[in-house]
């Protein structure tokens, strides 16, 4: 199911929100067709654009950024129920895809910016689109407010670690806008290097701040880490189990998987200290759409 509307971000209903009523919302396409009168909102005709044009409906699809995220139940209900979102939901993550893209038309001839990567574990499709990859180096550009003091945030670092892992485990590639997924075996010379040949020995994060950016590798006394295969599928074998397994029994709750996830065995997001952020889950059941008066 995708995102069905936004609420309506008009100059004028903003001025007239009521008091303990929910605010109007309206489909994509209206704000769009409204976003052709300029005064209409702080949001052009342009910005609303690029903004539901990126928007990414994962489907069926098991990224590693899934398997990270603080509320899971959020990740699943986005793919099984329709739903809207306020536009500055939208926007944040749109400012870090402005960076990534401007970074990915100068990037190293000998690198990969992008690419999307994927294998399987536990026999479930994981993949993951490393912002930049060498032969020895996996990076990962985060657009923040604040970076970490000296070391990634831990789901940054479990995200970079689980990428290198498709990465040097990759069954098939697929370049944005250039057809399908392809195997591995077509790698060369569609990509300058194979990186099941050449697997990272350091994984990186690089925090873009608003005033400088700083960057940081994973490590312990000075020295990169990176998790074995062992270790991985330690971490993420039973996430990506359970991911799969609520996208198929979905309305029901998986059973279990609030001793993995935390909280209830409910959809229901069980809020802090588990998860901080304005998740569509805080708003089950009857929070996703809802009647305009």
């Amino acid at each position: 199911m995708p995102l069905v509307g936004v609420i309506d971000p008009a100059h004028s209903e903003s001025k007239r929100r009521t008091y303990g009523k929910p605010p109007p919302w309206i489909s994509t396409k209206e704000a769009l067709d409204r976003a052709e009168d300029a005064k209409y909102s702080p949001f052009t005709w342009e910005l609303l654009n690029a903004l539901f044009s990126e928007h990414q409906e994962r489907g069926e699809m098991v990224p590693s950024s899934a398997l990270v995220t603080a509320c899971p139940r959020s990740e699943i209900i986005k793919r099984r129920a329709d739903y809207v979102v306020d536009l500055r939901d939208l926007y944040v993550p749109f400012r870090g895809t402005m960076v990534h893209r401007t970074l990915e038309l100068y990037q190293h001839d000998d690198a990969i910016a992008e690419v999307r990567f994927g294998t399987t574990l536990r026999g479930i499709a994981v993949s993951c689109a490393p912002d930049l990859l060498t032969r020895t180096r996996l990076t990962d550009y985060k657009v923040t407010e604040q970076p970490p003091f000296s070391y990634p945030w831990v789901e940054h670092k479990e995200q970079v670690e689980f990428n290198a892992f498709i990465c040097r485990n990759a069954e098939w590639f697929e370049i944005p806008g250039v057809g399908g997924p392809a195997p591995m075996t077509a790698a060369l010379p569609n990509l300058p290097f194979d990186p099941t040949q050449y697997p990272v020995t350091e994984v990186v994060l690089c925090y873009l701040g608003p005033k400088f950016p700083k960057t940081l590798r994973v490590e312990s006394k000075g020295q990169p880490i990176i998790w074995d295969d062992d270790a991985i599928d330690k971490e993420f074998g039973p996430r990506a189990e359970m991911f799969q397994h609520a996208l198929d029994v979905f309305p029901d709750f998986p059973g279990g998987a609030e001793v993995l996830w935390g909280g209830e065995p409910s959809w229901k997001c069980p809020g802090p200290p588990l998860c901080y952020f304005n998740c569509v889950a805080k708003r089950w059941p009857k929070g996703l759409v809802w009647e305009n008066v």
